[in-house]
């Protein structure tokens, strides 16, 4: 795809495997940049970022915001399936 080429498209970033919060919230922040103006999301929530994330406070929350905060540009903030009834269990 050229790299000029944005109108109408909605980039979402799958990445996973990151060492920290602050590794992923800055590569995300690098990735939505590299597509602006442009709407991005991200998708998060890994089983293999669990070792992190787990120790948040609120995870999909504390992510959430610090996307939100540093990504202008970002339109969807989505929890992974694989992990998702461990944040919000039924009830």
């Amino acid at each position: 795809m050229p790299p000029t080429e944005r109108d109408g498209i909605f980039f979402v970033d799958d990445s996973q495997q990151f060492e920290s919060f602050d590794q992923m919230v800055n590569e995300f922040a690098e990735w939505g940049k590299a597509f602006e103006p442009a709407s991005v999301g991200f998708q998060y929530g890994y089983p293999a970022d669990r070792t992190w994330w787990e120790n948040l406070q609120d995870p999909p929350k504390d992510i959430g915001q610090a996307l939100l905060d540093k990504v202008p540009n970002t339109e969807g903030l989505f929890w992974v399936d694989f992990t998702i009834l461990d944040i919000f269990p039924p009830k």
